[in-house]
């Protein structure tokens, strides 16, 4: 599980962008977001990768909490960012 905390200068619509690797052949995500409800992603491919799983969501001004936990199989996190 991956917690990151982050401070939101404005509030408005961002994509969550993440630069990932997935160890097996196949793996499944969680993203929660802080005021939103969880939201799945399945992966694949076993090169980095930089993939925007979440569009179009709708940030507050603030702190924002966000949890990454990985429901199956096994992924390496390089970063993330709301753009």
């Amino acid at each position: 599980m991956i917690h990151h905390n982050a401070i939101c200068v404005a509030g408005q619509l961002f994509d969550l962008k993440v630069r990932l690797q997935v160890g097996t052949p196949q793996a499944l995500i969680s993203i929660e977001i802080e005021g939103h409800e969880p939201m799945s992603c399945k992966m694949d491919g076993t090169e980095w990768q930089e993939k925007s799983l979440i569009r179009n969501i709708s940030i507050d001004k603030g702190k924002v909490r966000i949890i990454i936990r990985i429901l199956h199989g096994q992924v390496d996190l390089d970063w993330l960012e709301f753009i």
